[in-house]
């Protein structure tokens, strides 16, 4: 069940947002085993979802070093 598990999840984790969110919620969800009803590992999921919707937006962002060298690159150009 575990290797059909990573065989299913590790093809996915092709950007820094699914690798951030999928180590966040492996880790917290080994912390917070110990909680009733497994809640431990609903929660480690909803923190997971949360820190890969934030990391998101600061994945797609342009930074501002690469904009700066794709304008020198062009005014080099001409």
């Amino acid at each position: 069940m575990v290797a059909t598990f990573i065989a299913i999840i590790v093809p996915q984790l092709v950007a820094v947002r699914f690798v951030t969110a999928a180590l966040a919620a492996c880790m917290l969800s080994f912390a917070w085993q110990g909680w009733p009803y497994k809640l431990g590992l609903l929660a480690a999921v909803m923190v997971g979802v949360a820190i890969g919707m934030i990391a998101t937006p600061m994945e797609n962002r342009p930074r501002e070093k690469t904009r700066s060298r794709i304008r020198n690159a062009k005014e080099h150009a001409q």
